[in-house]
């Protein structure tokens, strides 16, 4: 019998096909690879509904999401997090993308008397993954239903091999609010907390989505320590 594949090599033969069959490619890539260009006629399936958003400091190579991981037909309206702990997602993504903002898109309800407001990125990697960068505490309460959040990165980030082993980083969301808003969400499936590749932090995320922290204000936790699962994924691009 061949060789049980890595996670690793399973994820980028992932990422091969799609880049053979919903991009065009042209040499120059990380380490000789292909990159996925943003061309007329040619759209990404899974950034279509986010105008197929590319990455703002790396324009020809896509925006990044985890979009795909659900589909689209059990995407939902729910709040983002619970007021002061955080909502993590895994997202895939590929060693040199430059991560300037990280995206979410408020639903039907808007944050209400908010105190803190960040994002974070973890690395895709243990059981207690370390944080990699955070974006601004913000105060912006959203005015507007069906409007795309955008909190960005003082610094754009640049993935490296040693934050994405397995493919993927984590996203982390906070807010401290009265009122947590509404975000395009998706369900989980209770198949979606096994671990298909390894165990936890292995090869698997530690979940797709699930929260951690508690009693959060202006600081992104130094790693991520689980406290349980999510029912509902927010949907998170990051370009």
């Amino acid at each position: 019998m061949p060789a049980a594949r890595t996670s690793n090599e399973i994820w980028s033969h992932v990422r091969d096909l799609e880049n053979a069959l919903y991009s065009t490619t042209v040499s120059g890539g990380v380490s000789g690879g292909p990159i996925a260009l943003n061309v007329p006629g040619i759209i990404h399936p899974s950034l279509a509904p986010f105008g197929n958003l590319t990455q703002v400091a790396n324009p020809g190579v896509p925006a990044r999401t985890n979009a795909h991981l659900f589909g689209y037909a059990g995407w939902t309206d729910t709040s983002k997090n619970v007021t002061q702990v955080a909502h993590y997602v895994a997202v895939p993504v590929e060693v040199g993308d430059i991560i300037t903002n990280v995206n979410l898109f408020n639903g039907a309800t808007i944050s209400a008397t908010p105190t803190n407001d960040w994002a974070a990125l973890y690395q895709g990697v243990g059981a207690a993954p370390a944080l990699l960068a955070q974006t601004a505490d913000s105060l912006t309460v959203v005015t507007t239903i069906s409007a795309r959040i955008t909190q960005a990165f003082a610094t754009p980030y640049t993935v490296k091999a040693a934050d994405c082993p397995n493919g993927y980083i984590y996203v982390s969301l906070m807010s401290k609010a009265g009122t947590v808003e509404t975000v395009a969400t998706a369900s989980t499936p209770t198949v979606f907390g096994y671990q298909l590749v390894g165990a936890a932090g292995a090869g698997s995320p530690i979940r797709i989505a699930g929260t951690h922290g508690s009693g959060l204000t202006t600081t992104a936790p130094a790693t991520i320590v689980d406290i349980g699962a999510k029912a509902t994924a927010a949907i998170v691009v990051l370009n």
